[in-house]
């Protein structure tokens, strides 16, 4: 199973109402950072879910990072989140 495959799955079961959800590795766009680091990887995810979207922004990534957190300490070294409203993906 891929990272992004991990991601999706363990959003999905921990978010009841996620309308749209995508995950893209732009790692690639960061090969040549000074604090690149092997084997991690830099991570968009777009989604929408309309408990996250009642939610304040900084406490809607709170709670992305902690659902995600086992995957951020070995896999990830960093996670863009673009929340979207759920009406906007529809």
């Amino acid at each position: 199973m891929t990272i992004s495959e991990k991601i999706i799955n363990i959003l999905s079961e921990t978010i009841d109402d996620i309308t749209y959800i995508h995950v893209e590795d732009v790692t690639h766009k960061h090969l040549k950072h000074k604090s690149h680091e092997n084997g991690k990887l830099h991570i968009k995810l777009t989604l929408s879910s309309n408990e996250l979207s009642n939610m304040s922004k900084v406490s809607a990534h709170r709670a992305i990072y902690q659902k995600l957190a086992p995957l951020m300490s070995e896999y990830i070294h960093s996670l863009i989140i673009n929340l979207q409203s759920a009406s906007s993906t529809k």
